[in-house]
Formats: structure tokens, C-alpha cells, sequence
């Protein structure tokens, strides 16, 4: 007879689950809901453990409920899940108000709300929204239950869907925030789901030697990976698997124009990752200085034409040694023949491609595209003077600065000031500025030329702010200031006029960062005050495990740089704190729309708040801030105490049931071992039979039928031992000599 036939005949029998057995895989289901439901807590800032604890306690209470249940099962999970639904929404903050129908009105747009909001939110979440607390806790409860429910629901297949949907809820907050001990707490997260898929069987008779083999290779994969792991980790991964991924899309990296357009916000908005930067402190990342305003908006000009070739410093970049520092910047999802850095960005080196200065001295370019996956370090310069010594810095600009206290008037139609540029006199001069015409003659009555243009109200508003101001650094605090006394309001739906900041000043009084900056930048300039917009992304959210900023295309943003002697560029950002890209930033601008700033001007330690328009700050959430020894404890104590009982248990049932036949009992397990457990009604008769073409496995059988039945006492032989491994093992591929073993082993257990 064939391995086949003996496969055939020697059945896999169905899966029984004992009360001790399932209270054994509903507690270790526990153990691990447990672990991954604090993890998820940190998703919000203050961490919520109280309300995912309960939500544990409740999808427990659900999969007893099931496990309980002996006639009409299907009703009782139906009536469960149902149930489930309005506890789970409690759990996350709901009023009992809001679950009755009166209060349906106010529940659902909310939730909805919340939903659609996800996407776009930042991690951990730092805002007052009800909704989104409460979606995002009960959404996470919710998968909890569901593994509950599927450990007392499913016998064969229910401890699989519990590990997968627990993982989920351990994976979310894992990828998106950085905590302490990441390799202690998956070695923890591995060990909790091993005890989910085999502890149950702990509650078999004669499972010990299992145990023992099942707890020393889960505790050596543990170890090996808590040894491993840090070198494994490298800053350079071996395999790039965000590129992996974005390369199987069809759009699998994002571009950016950085010029100005003031039309509706139509950049990718889909919370990808684009950078990752590497740096001692935060900084606006820059990619582009906007330094020309051609009539209507601002532009890369490259004011400087005469820059040397291979050199990138300039008269208006003043590098102070005190405020350089080395970044390492990678790329993730992002297209760009702009190389990013910060401030002005002074050297490259590791750079993929050739890198050439452009224009405005502190930004490059490469020659090609720059891409997900390429890394490169930049020495960059990023000044951070006080208040005090900003407003003591005077107005000896260098020459160059000349430039960017210019403007060229629209040149559209027949207006008399068609395509005049504008350069205005050095902050408290009290000269008007200069006209230049089409065939550069200059006239001297320069007020005359704006009162007639398009912008005689922006020059107007510039020269009334200028005036009641001490120094330059007053003027831009005043014209900030103005900004946001709560006129001007954040949209990203801004209506589109022929020109743009004037209507934004004087008309529509809302938009984005490229009207509030583009406004700013050119006030200054009316004011004498050299100015220019910077664009590329806010500082993004910080990775403190590995000293990193992690920004996002919601992170893109344009912001103000205005010149002040012996510190060169500084940061300015009057857009209001509600935008996305300043949601959750950590570095403070001398000036800034949430209309503060740090002492001394420099790394600030609150982060704005959205959900309160700017005005409030709240302590920066500390992504590492997880309870790790209390969770830890609470988890190995449900771990001993889930041993402890299944050892009293099983204690009893070994006194109770000890196998009166041992060498039966071997049998059984050892075709248990090898999935061909016998049908109901196998009798060891029958079972020789199965086993004719194999005489050695047949004579095994038969000394274990005759020493049962009394007409025989010599045990199987080694050899017999041998054989009998042979036939379990025959059939089953590569894996059949693993299976053998595992069936029969060398020596009697």
C-alpha cells in the first residue's frame, strides 16, 4: 500500500476546543490586546491607556460571551457585534445622548468628519477634536474585539485572524512613532504572539516536552533578535523598501513648483513621507529661494548673475561658525533638481550628482533629478540671534542686498507703469524709491510711479507700518503683527485676481503660506528692508530614536527671509499657525504667525495647537513618553498568571487521566504529530493494515496492539521505531524528515 493510501485512510480528524483549552487562547489573546491596545494609546497626545485598557476589557467580555455560548452560536455573535458597536463608540468618548436617536444628528456628520480628517493628521495627535479621539480609540478597540471575537468563534482558524488583526493595531503606531526600546518591545510583541498560537495546546496531556521545545526557540529568537537587531538597523537600509513600494505605483515620487501661483492649493496633499533629515536641531528645509517679484508674484530671478560658477557664498551670506551645522538629507517620494538644506546651504558632499550654485547664493541644483532613495550630507547655515541683537543690527546692508529691495510693476496693458522696476531706499532713509523704465532711464519720482500702479495701497500700507517703527527688526515685527490680528484668515481656496497680494491685502483677506509670505516679503521690500520668500517644507515631525525629522508633502510651505548685518538671512513665518505645514512644528521663527516667539530666538519646546487658531501651544508631545516598565510588567503578569493556571490544570488532569498505555498513547500522538490523526473507529487492527507496504511501520503497530491486549510485552524495536518515521513521513515533500522526527522521535520521550 502506498504513502497515498495511507493518507487517505489516515484522516485528519477535526479541531476540538476544550473549556480549557479556549480559556487558555482567550487569555493569551488578552495578553497581547493588552500590549498592542498601550501601544496604540500613543497615537494621541496625552496618551489615552485608561480608554484602550477598557476597550480590552470589553472585546474580552465579547469573545467569553461567544465562547460561553452552546446553542445557536451564530445568533449570539450576531447579537454580540451588534452590541458592540455603541460600547465601543462609549469607550472612545461617546455620550450616552449622542447613542440615543436625538443625538444621531451630531453623531455621524462628526464621525464622518473625523474620518475624512484622518488621512491629513499628524501623529501623535495634539488637538481638542472629540471626534477624532474618539475614532481613532474605538477604532482600535474595535480591531481588538474583532480579535476576541475570532479566537471564540473560529476553532481552526480564529487564532490566525486575532494575530493579524492585533498586529495591525501594534503596526500603525509603531511605523508612525518612534518609542524607546523598539527591539525589547518586539521581542515582547514576538514572544505574546507565539503564546497566542501554541499555548493552547499546553493544555493537552503530555504537551510538556512541546512546551519545552516551543518556549526555548521562541526564547531564542527573541535574544538572537534583541542581539541582531541594532546592527541589522542601520542608518542605510539594505533593502530600500519605501522605494520597493513607491516603485510599484504608477506615480511613485511627487514634484513640487516652488514659484508662487496664489490659485486654489493644488500640490500632492497625501501625508507621503518626502524627507527625512538628519540634524542636532530643527529648521525649515529649504529647496528654493523666491528672490524676483515680476509684477504679480514671486519667482526664482537668480539675482545674481556675476556668482562664480563652483562658489556658493556671497555678500549677503555672513556664516557665524556658532550657527553651522552638518544635516543628512534623504529623499523619500520626492522629484527634484533642487537640492534641499536649510538656511544657506554653504557645501555638499555625497551627492549622487553633479551640483552647480544657482542664482541666489545658499541654494543648488543638481544636473538631473534627485530621487527617492538618494542621500547626501550639507553644511548648512542657519542663524538664530535674539530679538535684542536683531534690533541692534542697523541697516549697513552690503551693496548686493540692492537687489532684493526691488519690484518690477505689472506689465500687462497700458498702464503707465507697465513693466517699471522699483528699487526702494535702505529702511529709514526717507528717500523715495527709484523707477527704472523699459530703456533704463531712471526718474527720481518714484512715489508718483507706485501711486499710479496697482500697488499704490501695498506701497500706501508699507510706508504707514514703517513709519511708526524703530529699526528693521520692528518694521517686520509691526507688519507681521498685521498679518494676524485676525483679519486675515487661513484658506486654501483662495479666489484668483489679476494681482494677487493686493486683492489679498485689500479684497479677500484669506489664503494659504504663499499669500501671507508673498504679502509679507513685499511689504518689506516697500519698506526698504531686504526681503525674499524661501520655499520647501516646514521642520516636520521629529524621530527622537534616531534624531530625525520626518517631513511630509503636507509639510510644503513658503516663508519669509529678511537680511539683517553680521547675521545674513533670517526666518520669518507669518502664516497662521492653523495651516498643516505648521501644525506641529518645532522650530520657532524669529517672527511667526502664532504671534510668538522664544526668547532667544531659537529651538522653541511647544508645538501649536490647530484646534485653537494659533493662539495656544501645548507641550510638545514625547513620542517615547510610553509607559514601557508598567506595560511590560502588566503583560509578563498576565503571561505568569496564564502559565500558573494552566499548570494547576494540567497538574490535575495528569492525576486524574495518567495514559494507562504509554506506548498507545506515543502512537497516537506521533500520527497526531504528522496530520494524519485517525478517523473515529480506527482500530489498531486496521491501522496495521494501512501500513502493508511498510512491514517495519506495521510491525510497530502490532507490537503495540499485542502488549495492549495482552499477547505480548517486548516493546517496539529501533528499528521498527525507524520505519514507523519513514512511512509518517513519506508523502510530505521536503518538510516529510522534520515531520518524521517530530512524529517519532529518536529515543522514547
Amino acid at each position: 500500500m502506498t504513502a497515498a493510501t495511507v493518507r487517505a485512510r489516515v484522516t485528519t480528524g477535526a479541531v476540538r476546543v476544550t473549556p480549557t483549552s479556549m480559556t487558555v487562547r482567550l487569555c493569551a489573546v488578552a495578553a497581547l490586546a493588552l500590549f498592542v491596545g498601550l501601544q496604540w494609546a500613543t497615537l494621541l497626545f496625552p496618551s489615552a491607556p485608561g480608554r484602550m485598557a477598557l476597550g480590552v476589557v470589553v472585546g474580552a467580555a465579547a469573545g467569553a460571551t461567544v465562547a460561553l455560548a452552546r446553542r445557536r452560536r451564530r445568533l449570539v455573535i450576531a447579537a454580540v457585534a451588534v452590541g458592540l458597536v455603541p460600547l465601543l463608540l462609549l469607550v472612545g468618548g461617546a455620550s450616552v445622548r449622542e447613542l440615543l436617536p436625538g443625538g444621531w444628528g451630531t453623531l455621524f456628520p462628526g464621525i464622518g468628519d473625523a474620518v475624512s480628517a484622518l488621512p491629513q493628521l499628524r501623529v501623535p495627535y495634539t488637538g481638542a477634536d472629540d471626534f477624532i479621539v474618539m475614532v481613532t480609540v474605538a477604532g482600535g478597540s474595535a480591531l481588538i474585539a474583532l480579535a476576541f471575537l475570532a479566537a471564540a468563534a473560529l476553532p481552526r482558524r480564529g487564532r490566525a485572524v486575532a494575530v493579524v488583526a492585533l498586529a495591525v493595531v501594534y503596526a500603525i503606531p509603531a511605523t508612525e512613532i518612534s518609542a524607546t526600546s523598539p527591539y525589547l518591545r518586539g521581542a515582547v510583541f514576538a514572544v505574546l504572539i507565539g503564546a497566542v498560537l501554541w499555548a493552547e495546546r499546553l493544555a493537552r496531556p503530555g504537551a510538556a516536552p512541546e512546551a519545552t521545545v516551543a518556549a526555548a526557540l521562541l526564547g531564542l529568537g527573541a535574544v538572537a533578535g534583541l542581539a541582531l537587531g541594532p546592527g541589522l538597523d542601520a542608518s542605510r537600509p539594505w533593502v530600500n523598501w519605501d522605494k520597493f513600494v513607491t516603485d510599484l505605483s504608477r506615480s511613485d515620487t511627487e514634484q513640487f513648483a516652488w514659484d508662487h501661483t496664489y490659485g486654489p492649493m493644488d500640490w500632492p496633499r497625501d501625508n507621503r513621507v518626502v524627507l527625512r533629515v538628519k540634524a542636532k536641531q530643527s529648521a525649515y528645509w529649504k529647496a528654493a529661494n523666491l528672490d524676483g517679484f515680476e509684477g504679480t508674484r514671486w519667482v526664482r530671478a537668480g539675482l545674481r548673475p556675476d556668482q562664480g560658477f563652483f562658489s556658493n557664498r556671497g555678500a549677503d551670506v555672513v556664516p557665524n561658525p556658532k550657527w553651522e551645522e552638518n544635516i543628512r538629507v534623504s529623499l523619500a517620494g520626492i522629484r527634484t533638481d533642487q537640492v534641499i538644506g536649510a538656511g544657506s546651504t554653504l557645501s555638499l558632499n555625497r551627492l549622487r550628482l553633479h551640483q552647480v550654485p544657482v542664482g541666489s547664493p545658499g541654494t543648488w541644483a543638481v544636473l538631473g533629478q534627485l530621487h527617492d532613495g538618494d542621500t547626501y550630507n550639507a553644511r548648512v547655515y542657519v542663524p538664530r540671534p535674539s530679538p535684542d541683537q536683531l534690533a541692534a543690527a542697523g541697516t549697513n546692508y552690503p551693496d548686493v542686498t540692492e537687489l532684493y529691495r526691488s519690484m518690477r510693476l505689472p506689465g500687462a496693458g497700458g498702464h503707465p507703469a507697465r513693466g517699471v522696476e522699483m528699487v526702494f531706499r535702505p529702511f529709514g532713509s526717507h528717500q523715495q524709491p527709484v523707477a527704472l523704465g523699459p530703456t533704463a532711464t531712471v526718474a527720481e519720482q518714484g512715489d508718483r510711479v507706485l501711486a499710479h500702479s496697482p500697488y499704490a495701497r501695498t506701497y500706501a500700507l508699507a510706508r504707514r507700518l514703517a513709519d511708526g517703527a524703530a529699526n528693521p527688526y520692528d518694521f517686520a515685527r509691526r507688519v507681521n503683527d498685521y498679518l494676524n490680528t485676525g483679519r486675515y484668515v487661513y484658506s486654501e481656496d483662495p479666489p484668483k485676481r489679476a494681482v494677487p497680494l493686493d486683492a489679498f491685502l485689500f479684497r479677500d483677506y484669506r489664503g494659504y503660506c504663499q499669500q501671507f509670505s508673498g504679502a509679507m516679503a513685499l511689504l518689506l521690500r516697500m519698506g526698504g528692508v531686504p526681503a525674499r520668500v524661501a520655499a520647501g517644507f516646514s521642520p516636520g515631525s521629529l524621530d527622537p530614536q534616531r534624531g530625525q525629522y520626518i517631513v511630509r508633502d503636507v509639510d510644503a510651505h513658503s516663508w519669509v527671509e529678511a537680511f539683517f548685518p553680521r547675521y545674513g538671512w533670517i526666518t520669518f513665518d507669518p502664516t497662521p499657525a492653523v495651516a498643516p505645514a505648521r501644525a506641529q512644528e518645532s522650530f520657532d521663527p524669529v517672527t511667526t504667525g502664532g504671534g510668538g516667539a522664544t526668547a532667544d530666538g531659537g529651538i522653541g519646546d511647544t508645538v501649536a495647537d490647530p484646534s485653537k487658531g494659533g493662539g495656544k501651544s501645548v507641550a510638545a508631545p514625547d513620542s517615547s513618553s510610553f509607559p514601557v516598565l508598567p506595560v511590560l510588567g502588566a503583560v509578563l503578569a498576565v503571561i505568569l498568571l496564564v502559565l500558573l493556571a494552566f499548570a494547576v490544570v494540567a497538574g490535575l488532569r495528569r492525576r486524574r487521566s495518567r495514559p494507562a498505555d504509554p506506548q498507545l498513547a506515543e502512537l497516537e500522538r506521533a500520527l497526531r504529530r504528522s496530520g494524519r490523526a485517525p478517523d473515529t473507529g480506527m482500530t489498531l487492527r486496521r491501522l496495521e493494515r494501512t501500513f502493508a507496504s511498510e512491514p517495519g511501520a506495521a510491525a510497530y503497530v502490532r507490537a503495540v496492539r499485542e502488549a495492549r491486549y495482552g499477547y505480548g510485552t517486548a516493546p517496539p524495536t529501533t528499528e521498527q521505531r525507524r520505519a514507523l518515521r519513514r512511512a509518517l513521513a513519506a508523502g510530505w515533500d521536503y518538510t516529510g524528515r522534520l515531520r518524521g522526527l517530530w512524529a517519532v522521535p529518536p529515543s522514547v520521550w
